[in-house]
């Protein structure tokens, strides 16, 4: 798809990326779905299933309040996309792509064109 003379995928740091570095991407799955977020710039990009959760327990673990699963979630892929930037992000974009899903990613720079490839797993 991106015309990747040699795609040959490395491990640095406990994450995966091309070993030519012409495109980077971010891997993540949740509940039987995978997902991967590409850029020319280092990129993290995290996924989870929403599902009920104690708001409580989870807002006194890290000192906030979290008033809606949305919320927690948010707050959740964000930190999980941040570690896979694996550097300060100066951008972060959260939705919900598809029904029941939240979707975090995290840059160095803005992005302004999001491109998300996900797929059911088996």
């Amino acid at each position: 798809y991106y015309n990747i003379i040699n795609p040959q995928i490395i491990v640095l740091n406990k994450k995966p990326e091309l070993k030519n570095k012409e495109i980077h991407f971010s891997i993540s799955h949740s509940k039987g779905l995978i997902a991967i977020a590409f850029d020319t710039d280092p990129v993290g990009f995290d996924i989870e299933y929403i599902k009920d959760r104690n708001l409580d327990k989870f807002s006194l673990r890290y000192r906030q309040k979290f008033n809606s699963l949305n919320e927690f979630y948010e707050f959740w892929t964000r930190y999980e996309a941040k570690i896979k930037l694996q550097d300060t992000p100066v951008f972060y974009k959260s939705f919900e792509g598809i029904k029941g899903y939240m979707f975090s990613i995290a840059s160095k720079k803005i992005i302004s064109d999001i491109q998300i490839i996900a797929k059911e797993c088996m």
